[in-house]
């Protein structure tokens, strides 16, 4: 096994003794030496998400270009185009007002997206990339932005005093204080899991068992 195998997740090192894994890492429970940690960067490159990169100026403008925002636009315009007749100037106190509001109504717009976007859900991200690499995938949190990230885990879990939002998207929904509550609760489910698995298996034997019974009663 080499570096390339790691990066690549041809390699489970969770099923690997963790003495080899830190021989086919080559490093020690001490740790890399900053020479070491160059090169692992140099491989494996940074430990972060790809974040794309959006113009914030444009996403604003993007928000003067819906229907309201058309119907106030053109009656901008037509206040500064049209005069009043009788020689009376534009209604220049009117394009501003109009203005003014355009741009207030974007600028709400624009902070409740822009916050709503960092909060969302880069948690869904995180899971996601962890499933497409054939992980199982386990997340905690409280609040309405952990909602999309909690129902996309595998097993998400609501911990104690979280939010409606956070609890309706959760597999498991913890009633206290802690994460350590969370083995009991996985083990418990499996346990569960494997009684009614079990059960399964027997309803179909059963079954299976009385049907042919009564069909070679039948034949007989």
């Amino acid at each position: 096994m080499d570096f390339e195998q790691v990066k690549n997740e041809t390699v489970d090192l969770e099923k690997i003794p963790i003495e080899e894994v830190f021989t086919q890492l080559k490093c020690s429970p001490e740790g890399l030496s900053s020479s070491e940690g160059e090169q692992r960067l140099q491989i494996f490159g940074p430990n972060k998400l790809e974040e794309k990169k959006e113009s914030k100026f444009l996403k604003f403008l993007g928000f003067m270009w819906n229907p309201l925002s058309w119907v106030m636009e053109i009656a901008a315009i037509m206040a500064i185009v049209l005069d009043n007749g009788g020689g009376q100037p534009p209604d220049w106190q009117d394009f501003v007002g109009i203005v003014v509001l355009l741009i207030i109504n974007s600028t709400i717009s624009f902070i409740e997206e822009n916050n709503a976007g960092n909060a969302a859900e880069h948690k869904y991200e995180i899971v996601k990339m962890l499933q497409e690499m054939k992980h199982i995938c386990g997340m905690t949190g409280d609040g309405v932005n952990d909602a999309p990230a909690l129902k996309k885990a595998d097993i998400g879990i609501a911990v104690a005093d979280a939010t409606d939002a956070a609890r309706s998207a959760s597999d498991i929904v913890l009633t206290e204080p802690g994460l350590s509550v969370i083995v009991s609760a996985v083990l418990t489910s499996r346990a569960i899991f494997q009684r009614m698995k079990n059960y399964t298996i027997y309803a179909v034997s059963i079954t299976i068992r009385i049907v042919l019974g009564f069909m070679l009663i039948a034949l007989i």
